[in-house]
């Protein structure tokens, strides 16, 4: 058993990260029972209402230690880059006997004693340099380039962030792949969904988006979509959910202005509880994601794992996580997502995979993100690991 430290991933403003978090420990709690002990180390500044999902996943330890304060972070990097050692953490990871350190944007110093696999989510930065400051662009560049010199192997989430690490970092070296997956609905309720749904203000034939109000995922063209969608379609509409961006706090403002002015048939529900954007999702005649730019996108996994239809922008990592499942458009072409839209409505449904069918198939993927994440630590660790299950060594 390897035992491995963590620091909490994400919060309000990245559930992605959190969830990402979340979903990995669950997994390899349910599918690769004692394959590791994860240490989850959180500031005494952390929400108990985050933390309490952790302690019902067997295997996870939670060590609260105000040296995880989110005050003492900048202290904690400047150790790493002036001392090449953030020891303040090594101590507390080495009293509990970690053999390896997960890290997501965190800094520990190339001289840090214990081995280290970092998680790089996406390079947005390089593909999309424009929503970036000068002064964030090159921290968050410094920030990968540290992370990749430290390591002693890098976790990415998909083949295309794979080729863009290999074209943009030369000293990145024992890369590895984990593609996410996550778990299929369980004893699902069509009547309690579409209760979920009406309580929400949602009638008629809906698609559903449910993204951060972050300027890539390209609402805008979702509005113009709507826009057209109306006119063909009167009773059909997009209702998305999402956390609003706080970095651009006049974001929402202009997107509700934009959805008036075009009279577009969108509804935007904000930020909502996982239980009712699942109820959204399954209630949907299909998900739609108009992004621009994409890591590994969870709302494809929970789509894919539900049986739902996809209506996607033909990015390449889409095209790697829904292949032929899903219908593609131009991210700058609303007509052409109207269009698609349009399609959907006129098709007729297919017969509603059942669940233990859609449990299945969410099944082997979560196996294989297990094995690959295992595979990532026994490298980072430079030793093999007998898969749960399987009677070999990866």
């Amino acid at each position: 058993m390897t035992r491995i430290a963590f620091e909490m991933i994400g919060g309000p403003q990245w559930r992605g990260g959190y969830n990402y978090l979340l979903n990995l420990l669950a997994i390899l709690a349910a599918y690769r029972p004692g394959a590791i002990e994860a240490l989850l180390f959180v500031g005494s500044d952390n929400d108990p209402s985050e933390l309490a999902p952790f302690q019902d996943i067997p295997g996870v330890t939670i060590i609260v230690d105000p040296w995880f304060d989110a005050h003492r972070r900048s202290r904690r990097m400047l150790s790493a880059l002036f001392r090449d050692c953030d020891m303040g953490t090594a101590r507390r990871f080495m009293a509990k006997g970690a053999d390896l350190v997960f890290t997501n944007a965190r800094l520990l110093g190339g001289s840090f004693p214990i081995p280290i696999l970092a998680w790089l989510p996406d390079f947005q930065h390089l593909q999309m340099p424009q929503l970036f400051t000068r002064v964030a662009w090159w921290r968050r560049e410094f920030g990968y380039r540290r992370q990749i010199g430290e390591a002693s192997a890098v976790l990415l989430s998909s083949e295309s962030a794979r080729q863009d690490a290999v074209a943009a970092y030369s000293a990145l070296h024992n890369v590895h792949v984990a593609r996410f997956a996550v778990p299929a609905p369980r004893n699902v309720n069509a009547d309690a969904d579409r209760a979920v749904v009406a309580e929400l203000g949602v009638s008629g034939r809906y698609f559903f988006l449910p993204n951060q109000f972050w300027p890539h995922k390209n609402h805008e063209c979702a509005i113009r979509a709507a826009a057209l969608l109306s006119k063909a379609a009167p009773d059909a509409m997009i209702v998305t959910t999402g956390t609003v961006d706080a970095r651009n706090p006049g974001r929402m403002a202009m997107l509700d202005a934009m959805i008036v002015e075009s009279g577009a048939n969108m509804r935007l529900l904000g930020s909502q509880p996982y239980a009712k954007v699942g109820a959204l999702l399954r209630a949907s005649k299909a998900l739609v994601n108009p992004s621009r730019f994409e890591g590994w996108s969870t709302t494809v996994e929970e789509a894919k794992s539900a049986g739902k239809a996809m209506v996607l922008s033909n990015l390449l990592v889409h095209r790697e996580q829904a292949g032929d499942a899903a219908f593609y458009f131009d991210p700058d072409d609303p007509a052409a997502l109207a269009e698609a839209l349009l399609q959907q409505l006129a098709t007729p449904p297919p017969e509603a995979e059942s669940e233990p069918v859609l449990q299945a198939a969410a099944a082997l993927r979560i196996e294989a993100f297990a094995d690959a994440f295992l595979r990532a630590v026994a490298a980072a660790r430079g030793e093999p690991v007998a898969l749960a299950g399987s009677g070999v060594a990866a």
